[in-house]
């Protein structure tokens, strides 16, 4: 199958990384001239693609999950947080690097119809994570009252 390519086609494919190496210091060397061009794309083509591709997929998560809070039904999509039920988003954002394979992973996840996930608005996460000690980068896993300690 390989030789019915083109021989730039295969030769591109067998030094994938050194091109990868060569763009990566180009890139590093002439910061103006990617400003550039990236402003010229955007002028031409509005936002990113992978943008546009992010917003797609986090309104099809959104839609699958409701809408809406599911403690208090707050419905402003600018406050909704996408909730792993379990506390385990973090295991899942550690997995996909990027934020829009993050979303693309819990969509499939969903569509699979995995009840993993839930929709709450900003109040109801943070207050979640407290109550049920989620909190672990602040230091208050297993101390409910200690924020209360700081007023």
């Amino acid at each position: 199958m390989s030789e019915n390519k083109p021989y730039w086609k295969r030769w591109q494919e067998s030094h994938r990384e050194q091109l990868r190496q060569y763009h990566r210091e180009w890139c590093k060397k002439n910061k103006d001239k990617v400003r550039q061009y990236a402003k010229k794309y955007q002028e031409i083509h509005g936002f990113l693609p992978q943008r546009k591709y992010y917003y797609k997929i986090k309104s099809q998560i959104f839609e699958i999950l409701g809408n809406k809070c599911s403690r208090c039904g707050f419905s402003d999509l600018r406050v909704l947080q996408i909730d792993h039920k379990f506390g385990k988003g973090n295991e899942d954002r550690k997995y996909k690097n990027a934020s829009y394979k993050y979303y693309r992973l819990i969509l499939e996840k969903l569509k699979a119809n995995s009840q993993d996930y839930q929709l709450l608005c900003a109040n109801c996460n943070i207050i979640k994570k407290f109550e049920e000690c989620e909190l672990n980068q602040w230091n208050y896993r297993g101390k409910k009252d200690a924020i209360f300690l700081h007023l």
